[in-house]
This record gives structure tokens, sequence and C-alpha cells, in this order.
């Protein structure tokens, strides 16, 4: 399970603290909720906010600082789980509180996209002095076959902000995550230096495959928020991308997920999995294994 500096993690079910094994293991979860909190040290320039419907974001508020008589009762609960602790002042906690529902057959527990997730803004300050940078990082709890994880991933690393001739800031990797965008924006320090968008020059990740045998590809990214990720391979001659879901994809040992950058071997290229999320890619690899 990656970390974040200056992060603590802690997952409950209700009221009661779970214990994260070193590989985000929490064990098995059933009806009820669950939450996850993210616990920032005073003074860090992290910043809460949560994934609300379709592409939508909206910042989340710190747990510590809510009102001494909060309206909502889920409020009033986890003013009282925060104070308990006796916090250094200034420190900041976000959280998320989330259904567990129950598969159709009764027989898996899971919870949902986006609802599973708390993202975490960091504006970047670089010989003390605040940059045009951005870390966003995606923490979630995920469930496979009944068995619940925590995972911690760096959704975009150092995101560049920029200043158009007309003096309006954006981030251009954002161009179609608007919402993202704006909630970001509204982050910068006042005082960070933006350059010029006429300066800005795209950042080039991706990982092309080169030498790959027949049904072999690339990974090229995976979201553990989501359990879905994207391979580069070769599809009668013609370099495509294509996506991969969880179920597809080797234990390591517990939890099924891939790493970017690393060669893997499918059985075979179909049609994407049918599921309530429209999918914009042609095919899906099926039956992953590591080479």
């Amino acid at each position: 399970m990656i970390t974040i500096p200056g992060i603590e993690f802690a997952a409950y079910k209700e009221h009661r603290k779970l214990e994260i094994a070193s590989d985000g293991h929490l064990g098995q979860l059933r009806s009820g909720y669950a939450v996850l909190e993210a616990t920032v040290t005073a003074g860090l320039p992290y910043f809460g906010f949560i994934r609300h419907g379709d592409d939508s974001y909206i910042l989340q508020k710190d747990w510590a600082a809510l009102p001494d008589q909060p309206k909502k009762p889920w409020q009033r609960e986890v003013k009282h789980l925060v104070e308990a602790r006796n916090l250094t002042a200034g420190t900041k906690v976000y959280g998320v509180k989330m259904p567990l529902e129950v598969s159709a057959s009764g027989q898996e527990s899971f919870v949902s996209y986006p609802n599973n997730m708390l993202c975490l803004a960091e504006c970047v300050m670089k010989d003390a002095v605040w940059t045009n940078l951005v870390n966003v990082w995606k923490i979630a709890i995920v469930s496979q076959f009944g068995e619940f994880f925590i995972t911690a991933q760096k959704a975009y690393d150092e995101l560049k902000c920029v200043r158009d001739d007309d003096g309006e800031i954006r981030f251009p990797r954002l161009a179609r995550h608007q919402s993202l965008n704006e909630l970001l924006v509204g982050l910068m320090p006042s005082d960070a230096v933006i350059p010029s968008s006429a300066d800005y020059i795209e950042d080039d990740d991706k990982e092309w495959p080169n030498g790959l045998r027949e049904n072999e590809a690339i990974v090229t990214s995976f979201y553990e928020a989501r359990g879905i990720g994207t391979l580069a391979t070769y599809d009668d001659g013609n370099l495509v991308s294509v996506r991969v879901g969880w179920r597809d994809v080797p234990k390591r040992p517990l939890r099924q997920f891939l790493v970017p950058g690393e060669r893997v071997k499918y059985d075979r290229l179909d049609a994407p999995y049918m599921s309530k999320r429209e999918s914009s890619f042609g095919k899906q690899a099926y039956d992953i294994s590591l080479v």
C-alpha cells in the first residue's frame, strides 16, 4: 500500500476502527456502512474533496473544524470520534461515509464507485516558494469477492497550472474535467508563480510497447479506486488501447491489480464487459497473466 507523507489513514465499520494490514487489507465487511478517513498533519497544504456524481467534484468539510453543534446526525457522529482523539491544533481530518452494498445474489458485499473514494489535493511548495504544481491523490476502499482493502494512488503527479493572456488560470491536462479544474484553481495560493500558457508543454507519459509477442501488452494505467486499467497492444497489426478489469488479473497475493509499465499476456480481446457505465473502449482484454 502506498503511503503519503504526513497523512494517516483510518477505516471504520460504523464506530469500530479497523486494523489495516501492510497491503491495505481490511478483511470482510457486511451490511451497514464504512468510513474512510485521512488525517493531515498540521501545516501541510492538503485539501480533501470527493467525486460527486458524473465527473463532478466538491470540496469536503474538515471534520476537525465542524461547528460545536452540527446540524446533521452523521456530522455529530464524526465530530465525537475526532474530538476523542485529542488532535494537535491545526490538524485536518477529511473523510467519507460509504454504504456497504450486497450483490444481487446476496453472496458478495461491495462498495460502489465513486462513493468509495476520498481525494486529496496537495499544493506543491519548492524552496519555500509556492509553485504552479498540484498533486492529486485518490484513496479508496475497494472490495474483491467480499474482501475489502484500502488503496492509495497518486492520480496526477505535479499537474501544471498556467495563465492565459486574458488572466484566466487553468490546468491544461484537465480540459476534459472542468469540475476538477475549477476546484483545483480555487485552491491555488494567491502568491503562487503561474507561468504563461504560451510556455506550456504537455508531458508525454505514455509507455509505448516495444518488441511485444502475440497476445502481449504493456500496462499503461490501472485505476485502483475503480478496479479498471488500460493496456497498449497490437490488434491486427495496429497499436490499440484496450480496457482490462480487476477480475481478469492475477492475485498479488490477496488483491488483484496491475502495475503501470509491466508486461502482461492476455488470453483474448473481446467486446468490453457490460456495466452500468458506458465504455469508450472498443475491446477489453481477458484472462491476464504476468510475463
